[in-house]
């Protein structure tokens, strides 16, 4: 999650001639259905809400989302150091700050300017202070590592880049890294109630998960219209262990969000012959269905019983209203379910998937 597994869709907008979520009067004021968050004893809200979009510029837009989308049930909040050029955190502790209904407020740990920060434990920790005084909260409920996967948090051998992913068959202390040492602390000193890790390759953060003991996983971008990676590859760990399965990233960083009919003809370089073809499928269900892209996108993931939460970015109170539509909007039409189950590429890691989401922000 380079810049941020949470915040799609932007600026998304729902056509009611297309949509089955496209008016706010479809909003029923039901309560999002809950799940458990693992072995926490914690429900949290099938849709969240992430604020990787969240900037000083827009506050006051994002201010009312948030009171608004507790208003609509969704009070899981997904931020970071790192998201909105670091604003994130002091928007949402500012929308916050004069809400009475209890949130769930999830931040993370990483992207440090000086890569010895990564196997420093009171580097860690001193960032963990900063974050709360960013969200003028004295602990978060979640505290999660930003990109586990990646060999600096748990080596001090990867001189050579801060974001080379680990070796799955390297000899790795994991469970005694700086890091881990620096989370138990945190939620010792009551910092943080729930721990967890974070990532984008599924075989490697996979790989971390089976080696530490964490409260949940986020996977993003690894479980959308095509890729089911992380379905296939983290879940079973996660649910081996009883860890919350946080996905992020439906609609692939935007990728999904519309039809690129251009792609059909001239498919862009990090397209695998394999995606091609399921792209050409996926534009022809969509087609068939009548239903935009973001909403399928949604309604499919969110079909799973095995997600804990669905992390969706929103940065004005419409789009959560848009968001929460189509959740309570419930399953696709089985033909539509089964086609798009159909189409699914199940690599461990998508290099080339992966390179067309996160290369514009490298």
């Amino acid at each position: 999650m380079t810049d941020d597994e949470s915040r799609e869709p932007r600026r998304v907008r729902y056509d009611a001639e297309t949509s089955l979520c496209g008016v706010r009067a479809r909003i029923r004021m039901s309560m999002i259905a809950r799940r458990p968050l693992g072995r926490t004893g914690v429900d949290v809200p099938l849709l969240s809400m992430g604020t990787g979009w969240f900037r000083r510029e827009s506050a006051g837009d994002c201010i009312v989302a948030v009171r608004r989308a507790i208003e609509l049930g969704v009070n899981y909040f997904d931020t970071s150091p790192s998201y909105g050029g670091g604003a994130s955190q002091g928007v949402l502790g500012e929308a916050l700050a004069q809400v009475r209904e209890p949130a769930f407020v999830a931040t993370k740990i990483g992207y440090y300017p000086e890569r010895h920060q990564f196997r420093n434990e009171a580097a860690i920790l001193s960032q963990v202070h900063d974050n709360l005084r960013a969200l003028r909260r004295d602990h978060v409920d979640l505290l999660q590592i930003h990109e586990a996967e990646w060999l600096c948090w748990w080596s001090d051998d990867d001189a050579e880049r801060t974001a080379r992913p680990i070796d799955v068959g390297a000899a790795i202390d994991f469970a005694d890294a700086p890091v881990m040492r620096a989370l138990k602390s945190a939620r010792e000193q009551g910092l943080c109630r729930f721990i967890g890790i974070s990532g984008n390759t599924t075989m490697q953060l996979a790989h971390v998960l089976a080696h530490v003991e964490v409260d949940s996983v986020l996977t993003a971008y690894n479980y959308d219209l095509i890729n089911r990676a992380s379905r296939h590859v983290v879940f079973p760990v996660a649910l081996d262990a009883d860890a919350a399965r946080i996905v992020a990233g439906p609609l692939c960083g935007g990728r999904l969000a519309r039809v690129h009919r251009e792609w059909l003809e001239e498919p862009p370089d990090w397209m695998s012959p394999r995606h091609q073809a399921a792209y050409a499928r996926l534009v022809e269900i969509q087609q068939r269905s009548g239903i935009n892209l973001p909403e399928l996108g949604i309604r499919f993931v969110m079909s799973d019983p095995d997600i804990t939460t669905l992390l969706v970015g929103a940065t004005n109170p419409q789009e959560i209203e848009q968001n929460v539509a189509i959740v309570q909007a419930g399953p696709l039409p089985a033909e539509v379910q089964r086609a798009l189950e159909s189409i699914g590429v199940e690599d461990a890691c998508i290099h080339l998937w992966l390179r067309g989401i996160l290369g514009e922000r490298e």
